[in-house]
C-alpha cells in the first residue's frame, strides 16, 4: 500500500505504532488542514491522510483553474474561487456551510451571468423578490452576497459591489416563545430515538441553561464540574464567561451521557462518527433535524430553537427574577440588551396590577 504524503509512522517507547498527519505550514495556515494523530491502523490512518490530501489537490486544482479569473467570468467561477480563498476557509464548519447555500442560490436566481454585469438595480429588484419569502433570509442573502462582491473588489475583477447598496427592510421582532407542553412534547419526541438524542440533549442544555445553541451544541467535557454539578460556557458572542447549575434531572443525563460519549471531548456530537471522528453538530444540522422532530412531536413549525433563549429570560421574568440575576445567566452587561428576549405577557401583567397600589 502506498503511503500517502506527509504520513509519519512514530513508533512510542512502549512498542505501539499510531500514524501522525505532518502537513506543510501553508496548506495549515490556509485552514486546508491540520497537524493531527491518526490512528494505531495503517489503512485507517492512510484513508484519512488520503481524505485530508483530496482537500489540498482540490484547492490546488482551483488555484490553478482560476488563477487568471477575469471580469466577464461567470458568476459561478467567482465563487468557486472564494470558496477556495484563504478568507473562505477561515470560517467556522457551518458559516461555510450557510455561504455556499446562499451563494449558489444568488448564481441559480441570475442564470449565471458575467459577474461584472451584474448592477444595484439587478440586485435591488432581486432583493424585492425574496422579501415576499421572509425578510430574515432575504437580508442575510444581501449580506452574504455582498461579501463575494466585496472579495472581488479586493482582487480588482470587479468595480463595484452591486449589494452594497441594497435598501433593506428591518427585521420584525421574534416574540414567540415555547410553552412548557411544548419543550416536553419536544424532549420526549428526541430522546425517543436513537438518531435525534443528542438533539434533544443540546436541545435541553439549551433551554435549562438560557443559552444559546451556537455555544450548547459545541461545549466539551471539561466545562463540567461533575463533583459540584456546574457548568461553565464561554458565550462565543460576547464572550461572556458564565457559571451555571446543573439541575438533578439534567444532571443524570449528562452522567449517562458521559458513559455513552466520554470517550471523545464534545458533550453532545453527531452519534455517528464522520471520516473517523465525532464531530459537534453544525447549526445547519441542528436547525434541520430540529424541523424533523417538530413535524413528529406534531408541534407548530414556527417554533425555533434560538427561541429557547427568550423563553428562558421571559420566565425569569415572570417568576421575579432580578435583572441583575438574570443577566448572570444571559451574560448579558446591559439591562437593555435584555429587551429582545422580553414580551407582554397576561402573567407578567397580572402580578404587576396586583401590586399596584390603589388610591
Amino acid at each position: 500500500m502506498d503511503v500517502p504524503k506527509y504520513v509519519k509512522r512514530i513508533i512510542k517507547r512502549d512498542g505501539k505504532v499510531i500514524y501522525h498527519y505532518r502537513p506543510p505550514p501553508k496548506y495549515i495556515s490556509l485552514g486546508l488542514v491540520r497537524r493531527q494523530a491518526l490512528t494505531n491502523r495503517q489503512s485507517t490512518s492512510y484513508k484519512l491522510a488520503k481524505e485530508f490530501n483530496a482537500a489540498i489537490d482540490e484547492w490546488k486544482e482551483g488555484q490553478l483553474k482560476h488563477k487568471n479569473l477575469k471580469a466577464n467570468a461567470p458568476l459561478s467561477m467567482l465563487v468557486y474561487q472564494y470558496k477556495h480563498s484563504p478568507n473562505f476557509k477561515g470560517l467556522q464548519e457551518d458559516t461555510q456551510a450557510d455561504y455556499m447555500l446562499y451563494l449558489n442560490r444568488v448564481v441559480d436566481m441570475f442564470n449565471d451571468p458575467p459577474m461584472s454585469s451584474l448592477t444595484h438595480r439587478q440586485a435591488q429588484e432581486y432583493y424585492d423578490d425574496l422579501v415576499g419569502s421572509g425578510v430574515f433570509a432575504a437580508n442575510k442573502t444581501v449580506r452574504i452576497a455582498s461579501v463575494l462582491f466585496n472579495y472581488a473588489l479586493d482582487r480588482e475583477l470587479v468595480s463595484l459591489n452591486p449589494f452594497s447598496r441594497v435598501k433593506k427592510r428591518q427585521t420584525p421582532q421574534r416574540k414567540i416563545v415555547w410553552s412548557h407542553e411544548q419543550v416536553q412534547q419536544f424532549l420526549d419526541t428526541s430522546y425517543g430515538k436513537w438518531e435525534w438524542r443528542n438533539i434533544g440533549l443540546i436541545f435541553h442544555m439549551t433551554y435549562a441553561w438560557v443559552q444559546r445553541v451556537g455555544d450548547t451544541r459545541l461545549l466539551t467535557w471539561d466545562s463540567i464540574n461533575f463533583d459540584n454539578e456546574s457548568i461553565t460556557i464561554l458565550q462565543s458572542k460576547r464572550k461572556a464567561q458564565v457559571h451555571l447549575p446543573i439541575e438533578e434531572k439534567l444532571m443524570g443525563l449528562l452522567r449517562q451521557q458521559h458513559k455513552d460519549f466520554g470517550f471523545q471531548p464534545y458533550i453532545s456530537p453527531r452519534v455517528t462518527p464522520y471520516k473517523g471522528q465525532y464531530l459537534p453538530y453544525s447549526s445547519y444540522m441542528v436547525s434541520h433535524i430540529i424541523k424533523d422532530i417538530l413535524k413528529e412531536a406534531k408541534l407548530p413549525c414556527t417554533l425555533r430553537v434560538s427561541d429557547l433563549r427568550r423563553t428562558g429570560a421571559t420566565q425569569m421574568v415572570e417568576g421575579g427574577v432580578p435583572v441583575t440575576s438574570i443577566m448572570q445567566v444571559t451574560g448579558h452587561v446591559n439591562p437593555a440588551s435584555l429587551k429582545p428576549y422580553l414580551k407582554n405577557t397576561l402573567r407578567g401583567a397580572t402580578e404587576a396590577l396586583r401590586g399596584r397600589s390603589m388610591v
